[in-house]
């Protein structure tokens, strides 16, 4: 038996502090719709030290901010594929 899992877009490289992630978050809200995921994974420099050491982040730093944000991502695709998009408010 086969599931069928939405699409769902998950923006990264989000910063909050920034005009122009805050714009193109806007833009694909208002392109896509229902599915952008309201879930945003943010920029994150322990990203890279992850990958310099080899290893991916949430196993290096389970604690980092991104690794945080892709495991809140997850428990929501898990409980419900659907609601991990939000409508364009």
């Amino acid at each position: 038996r086969r599931v069928l899992i939405p699409h769902v877009i998950l923006p990264t490289l989000f910063d909050r502090r920034t005009r122009a992630s805050l714009r193109t978050l806007a833009v694909m809200k208002d392109r896509y719709g229902r599915t952008v995921s309201e879930t945003v994974i943010p920029v994150d420099t322990q990203f890279r030290e992850a990958s310099h050491d080899g290893y991916p982040l949430t196993l290096e730093n389970p604690t980092a901010r991104g690794s945080l944000a892709y495991a809140e991502f997850v428990r929501c695709l898990l409980r419900d594929p659907v609601e991990c998009a939000v409508a364009v408010a």
